[in-house]
């Protein structure tokens, strides 16, 4: 079809002077040139046992942004009343948006849309649906970087229960001789505490020179559920002393804040074999 151009079809049947069958189709296209772009049809079909009409619009609002609305109506077997389907789209490059809704006069049945935007060192997305049989259900999510630390935040809820997770991993000094990395989770509903499992994280340089070399890492542990230590720290700490040419490994491991287990591998060479303690 060209553009700016109309045209409609019909078809009906004829059997023993009566018509079991009536249909239409109609199409209009816009202008090449014309702003706001809008393309328009219909279709109707009549029977003695359905009678069906749908209109669908699309129209281009600007140059990447497009809006469709779409209506249908049935009656005789099958009864639906002005059923309407909208949906949005938006492209600004970096930034994207989506609508979708599906409703009548008397009642929404779905929602849904869709938000994000990329920027130069960031990611931000958000998305939501709810519907008539199913709780509101929404999404969040953004990550950041930089030189020294990259940080997630991610965010839900479903009906009256929220869940958030973020996450960071950053450099404590502009050597990069210590990173950290934190993982917290949070979980709430109405009417109860809230829950919250942290996971810390470090890994650090303490020494390097031509007499030492010393490393460090550790896991911390922080959480509610009593099958579990609520607190638990896990320390790993290697060093090679080139002086003496050993090599030692000491680990530490802490429940409850109050309690400490700490054993030490030692490897050295010690003529004429090397020896482990």
């Amino acid at each position: 079809m060209q553009p700016g151009s109309e045209s409609s079809t019909h078809l009906k049947i004829n059997y023993n002077d009566l018509m079991p069958l009536v249909a239409g189709l109609h199409w209009k296209s816009p202008p090449r040139h014309a702003m706001p772009k809008k393309w328009e049809g219909s279709f109707n079909m009549d029977t003695p046992w359905l009678y069906v009409y749908a209109a669908h619009k699309l129209v281009q609002l600007q140059r990447h942004t497009l809006q469709l609305t779409s209506e249908l109506t049935a009656r005789k077997w099958l009864t639906v009343q002005n059923l309407v389907l909208e949906g949005f789209c938006r492209d600004r490059g970096r930034e994207k948006e989506a609508r979708l809704e599906l409703y009548s006069p008397a009642v929404t049945y779905l929602q849904a849309g869709g938000w994000g935007v990329v920027g130069k060192r960031s990611v931000k997305a958000s998305c939501s649906f709810s519907s008539l049989w199913t709780p509101p259900l929404r999404g969040d999510v953004s990550l950041e970087t930089s030189k020294f630390s990259h940080t997630l935040q991610m965010a839900s809820t479903y009906g009256q229960h929220n869940v958030s997770l973020a996450a960071a991993l950053s450099a404590i000094d502009k050597n990069f001789k210590k990173r950290q990395a934190v993982l917290k989770l949070i979980l709430s509903k109405p009417r109860s505490a809230s829950v919250e499992v942290e996971f810390e994280g470090v890994v650090e340089e303490l020494r390097k020179d031509q007499q030492m070399y010393q490393k460090s890492a550790s896991l911390q542990l922080r959480q509610p559920f009593p099958i579990l230590p609520q607190t638990l720290l896990l320390r790993e700490t290697f060093t090679v002393d080139l002086l003496k040419g050993l090599y030692v490994l000491e680990s530490k491991a802490g429940f409850h804040d109050n309690q400490e287990v700490v054993h030490t591998l030692t490897l050295g060479y010690r003529p004429p074999s090397p020896f482990v303690s």
